[in-house]
């Protein structure tokens, strides 16, 4: 299954078949049925606001750096102990969710 979804996904991301996809979108709308499959052409507007605003680029910066003492952090508390200080923690409390999606139209 794994590598199914890989290979969708390298269909999906590839330029050619975009275009080619977006060529038949044009001849028969939006959305049209090839081989059992329902296919929708949609677009969306992603805005990039780096190098608009000091400001906002430091904020952005800011929210990476939390990020990753965030990651570190929990790194920290999982291994059990903080050698910088010698602080042990209880093991973090952990649960497993199992799930599968299919989607198929």
């Amino acid at each position: 299954m794994k590598s199914m979804e890989e290979v969708l996904k390298k269909i999906r991301t590839h330029e050619g078949v975009k275009a080619c996809v977006i060529d038949e979108a044009e001849k028969y709308g939006k959305t049209f049925d090839l081989h059992g499959a329902t296919v929708t052409v949609s677009k969306r507007t992603v805005k990039d606001f780096s190098g608009v605003d000091s400001v906002l680029d430091e904020l952005y910066q800011q929210a990476e750096s939390l990020k990753a003492s965030i990651k570190a952090r929990e790194a920290t508390v999982e291994s059990g102990s903080d050698p910088a200080t010698g602080e042990t923690f209880s093991p973090p409390k952990t649960s497993t969710t199992t799930f599968l999606t299919y989607k198929f139209k």
